[in-house]
């Protein structure tokens, strides 16, 4: 998905952000991922000055008595953290609608369960 409208607001992919920044077209913009990591659960935290998102990998390794639970942390800006709540949501909705997902729940289902 590149570009959705909810709400009135533009959602941009970060392909399309980045083409947007540098002035290049996608075909000159690689990205270059340093480290891929599996995570079934996310912590985050909101205060003045960003938003950090712990992705923890659980059942964490219990090893001489203490629980490790591994872990990456990110911080990003509320702009940003914004924009990845929208995508997120928005990428997950049209999954949904071209039927790619077992388990799913969307946005508008949970608001007419919660009314009720």
């Amino acid at each position: 998905m590149a570009e959705s409208k909810k709400e009135d607001k533009t959602v941009t992919s970060a392909g399309d952000l980045l083409v947007q920044l540098y002035k290049s077209n996608k075909d000159n913009v690689k990205l270059d991922i340093v480290d891929d990591f599996f995570s079934n659960i996310a912590n985050i935290q909101v205060n003045n000055a960003d938003v950090t998102i712990d992705f923890l990998v659980l059942p964490g390794v219990n090893t001489n008595g203490a629980l490790y639970v591994r872990g990456k942390r990110v911080h990003i800006p509320h702009s940003t953290a914004q924009r990845l709540a929208q995508i997120l949501i928005n990428s997950l909705d049209d999954a949904y609608k071209n039927n790619e997902l077992d388990e799913y729940m969307p946005m508008t289902s949970r608001k007419d369960e919660e009314s009720h």
